[in-house]
């Protein structure tokens, strides 16, 4: 009788941990946290892993008959209501502890969407662009946004601020601007690709400094839209928060006496460059007069 129990609470255990790792999905989580429908990879990893422990603590306790024996074992030693007081004891440990640990996972994941939307009001200067100068900035701001969200009231304004965020009227448009065009160009059959190269030219520093990383921006757009560049090397005399210069392939380039040229060039001497390289068309991405940021298409044939 008494292991009929036993065996009964034990089942209920373990559908309650399967049950439990099923509701608090990465979906659910989602739907009811994020605004825009999108978790971090930490976040998602952290989230697998409890629903992982779960269900294998669940399955553990319904299918494996060495676990049960242990436990009922462990069971025996102990009168009934000395049993039912260890299970809740048991139980309750785990749902604090998934409970501590999941919370802990939605704190970090809205305060971190909290600090990227922040960051659209930080001061666009390329020496707090990065995961080198500018990562203290975002620390900083993160631990304040984890204290902002355990006690929301006293920074409503942050809030109503970061909820209505615009990229099109933030410190960062043009940036945004630039990576949009790269976005839309990423969507081209490949049979345009092959033939096309794109233009940036170092005087649009909206593009040139997009990290303290002076070697990064060159990887952004082969990156996003799988089209290669011309004159994508960046300046070697600008001050970079990278001191691996000559890594990451630069080295062949300089090499083949290939450098960074300053001075915008025109469609006459794209074309040849492009020609020279294969390509039909360049595609540049500048700014006009007014500081709008255009795009020309160069037909080179």
């Amino acid at each position: 009788m008494k292991n009929n129990i036993s065996n009964r609470i034990l089942n209920y255990v373990g559908c309650l941990f399967i049950l439990i790792s099923l509701l608090l999905n990465q979906y659910t989580l989602k739907v009811l946290f994020s605004e825009d429908g999108i978790l971090e990879d930490s976040t998602k990893l952290t989230i697998w892993s409890f629903e992982v422990f779960l269900i294998c603590l669940g399955l553990l306790i319904l299918f494996s008959k060495s676990s049960r024996i242990r436990l009922l074992k462990l069971l025996n030693f102990v009168d009934l209501n000395r049993k039912q007081t260890i299970l809740w004891g048991i139980f309750l440990l785990i749902l604090y502890t998934a409970g501590k640990n999941i919370s802990a996972s939605i704190i970090y994941y809205v305060a971190s969407n909290l600090t990227i939307r922040e960051s659209l009001y930080f001061e666009n200067d390329v020496t707090m662009k990065g995961t080198h100068w500018g990562s203290e900035s975002y620390k900083i701001s993160l631990s304040k946004n984890r204290r902002l969200v355990k006690n929301p009231l006293k920074y409503d304004k942050l809030f109503f601020i970061i909820k209505n965020v615009s990229l099109t009227n933030s410190n960062f448009k043009k940036e945004y601007e630039i990576l949009e065009i790269l976005y839309n160009l990423s969507k081209k059959p490949n049979s345009f690709k092959k033939l096309t190269a794109i233009y940036i030219p170092q005087t649009l520093t909206s593009y040139w400094d997009m990290s303290c990383d002076s070697h990064m921006p060159s990887f952004i757009v082969p990156a996003i839209t799988n089209i290669a560049m011309i004159q994508g090397l960046p300046l070697l005399d600008k001050e970079t928060c990278y001191t691996h210069q000559f890594g990451y392939g630069f080295t062949e380039y300089y090499k083949r006496g290939k450098n960074a040229q300053i001075n915008t060039m025109f469609k006459n001497e794209l074309c040849l460059l492009a020609k020279e390289e294969g390509f039909k068309r360049v595609i540049e991405i500048t700014e006009n007069l007014t500081d709008e940021i255009k795009v020309y298409t160069h037909e080179c044939e």
